[in-house]
């Protein structure tokens, strides 16, 4: 499903525009439900009692997201755009409305759904599997696997080893050597916001997640 089929389905929907920085969800309607991300990259994370943020998992352009309102999880759980983004912001009675008028119109939906559950099972088993090495690979495949490029990729937003390490379940030490093994190799240059992966193709090679 292209993103342009579901910019049809929400067009009576005006897309929020985000701030890097600006958070999901807070100031929402109670019926709020849904967020659609248009653009740019959203993430969702938690601080533990020490203060420390702790980045749980990072939303792409295409995928849905739950509007998280202070009903539902009272300041545990954070959504925070990355970068710039657009939003389409979907209600319970948006759903209702659509569903009744547009049947065909859910399948879509269903469709990102499965897609997200697929994503979030290669990351689970690029996890449980595999060193360090292996593990970091496998986080710039999955992050980076719909860019039709494959060459040069920019993140787009500041890419920390902290972020990094939060989503490997690695040190951010570990995380740093493996990255410094990575720059050797040609494969990434430059750090932060500066990042470039130079070819997905290639490191997607030294993966043991296949495409």
């Amino acid at each position: 499903m292209e993103k342009t089929d579901f910019e049809t389905i929400f067009e009576g929907l005006v897309p929020v525009k985000l701030f890097k920085g600006d958070k999901i969800g807070r100031n929402a309607g109670e019926d709020s439900l849904l967020a659609y991300i248009k653009s740019g990259y959203v993430r969702l994370y938690t601080v533990l009692a020490d203060g420390e943020e702790v980045t749980l998992h990072i939303f792409k352009p295409g995928l849905f997201l739950p509007i998280l309102t202070e009903k539902i999880v009272p300041g545990r759980y954070i959504l925070e755009a990355l970068t710039s983004a657009e939003i389409y912001e979907i209600s319970k009675e948006d759903m209702e409305k659509l569903s009744a008028s547009s049947p065909e119109a859910i399948v879509p939906f269903i469709e990102v759904g499965f897609d997200g559950v697929e994503e979030l099972f290669s990351r689970i088993e690029s996890l449980a599997s595999g060193n360090a090495y292996s593990k970091v690979i496998s986080f710039f495949c999955l992050l980076f696997e719909d860019n039709k490029e494959g060459k040069n990729i920019k993140p787009g937003f500041p890419l920390t080893h902290r972020i990094i390490a939060s989503l490997t379940g690695l040190t951010r030490e570990t995380v740093t050597i493996q990255m410094l093994k990575l720059k050797k190799k040609g494969l990434i240059t430059g750090k932060g916001r500066n990042m470039l992966i130079k070819d997905l193709q290639e490191l997607r090679k030294e993966s043991p997640i296949e495409e």
